[in-house]
């Protein structure tokens, strides 16, 4: 899709380096055809998924023509070729080019059709099934192309014969479906916790702390980032406990980090008391599942607040 649509195919490319890729088998490519021998090649790399780089040698010897050819690895490796330039996939362009393009078979059925336009009728119908799946994905797009046009049942003059015209190529965009950024929750993974980890009791010891999970479900596509505040409850932050908040960034691919309540152990007699850690704002696309945004923690009644009755 990136060639049809005029591309510059060296930007999904690091600068050329001179030298032939000499780690790993390499593979021809016919461009033979192609009027452009650097564009053809870039654009053959490029459709394979496995292909690392791809070399360009210029017309030489009894070869009256370029070659390409390319590697699956060990494009790092280069044997000296002042002649030959090595060109290698940046992948991060390519990751982000691939992530937009729908696959046939998987998002949607792709078959050969015709359309008919009847006798004064100028509009004719495409179908095109997508296909469901339950993967959080971005936007894909795909492209139809007109390939062919033929006159039924009449015979005329070629001047007057049917053309294909422009534009002749419709793109269709799926839509970004199940959450691809992602949903975030929030729970403790305490054997003593209750309510799917949303409710736990702890004693006020020395060195207790209270591990917390911040997960994100759903789909896990890009960066975003996840506040967490401490947001209510009776007990006193800094003084009953450590651990207010931060915002944490979860890179592409992340799904999970840990965040830690230290409970402050003191000689002060109290009253249970209660603390609320909640998720209070997302950025970059994903959002917070409201049944499962906020944990409570409660410090039990400690240090005799009742009291110590003797003679």
């Amino acid at each position: 899709m990136a060639q049809t649509e005029g591309q510059n195919l060296l930007l999904y490319y690091s600068p050329p380096v001179s030298g032939v890729p000499s780690g790993a088998p390499r593979r021809p490519v016919n461009i033979s055809s192609q009027g452009d021998p650097l564009v053809a090649c870039a654009a053959a790399c490029l459709r394979e998924r496995a292909c690392q780089a791809f070399s360009l040698s210029p017309p030489g010897g009894s070869s009256t023509m370029a070659s390409c050819t390319w590697v699956t690895s060990g494009a790092a490796q280069l044997t000296a070729s002042a002649q030959t330039l090595t060109y290698t996939k940046n992948t991060t362009a390519t990751t982000a080019l691939f992530s937009s393009q729908a696959v046939a078979g998987s998002d949607y059925t792709t078959t050969a059709q015709t359309a008919i336009l009847e006798d004064d009728s100028g509009v004719a119908n495409l179908t095109v099934p997508i296909l469901t799946d339950k993967l959080p994905e971005m936007n894909e797009s795909f492209s139809i192309r007109i390939l062919k046009v033929v006159l039924v049942n009449l015979t005329v003059a070629q001047k007057n014969l049917p053309s294909i015209g422009h534009p002749d190529k419709a793109v269709v965009t799926i839509g970004m479906n199940g959450d691809a950024f992602g949903v975030f929750l929030i729970y403790s993974f305490s054997p003593n916790a209750t309510r799917d980890g949303l409710y736990l009791e702890v004693r006020e010891e020395p060195r207790v702390s209270v591990p917390l999970v911040i997960e994100r479900r759903g789909g896990n596509l890009g960066q975003v980032t996840v506040e967490w505040r401490f947001v209510g409850g009776m007990a006193t932050p800094g003084t009953d406990f450590t651990g207010t908040g931060e915002t944490l960034v979860f890179a592409d691919g992340d799904v999970k980090k840990n965040i830690e309540i230290v409970i402050v152990d003191d000689l002060e007699p109290e009253d249970s008391e209660t603390l609320m850690v909640g998720l209070v704002k997302t950025a970059g696309g994903s959002r917070i599942l409201p049944s499962s945004d906020t944990v409570t923690i409660i410090i039990l009644a400690n240090d005799n607040v009742a009291g110590v009755v003797g003679f």
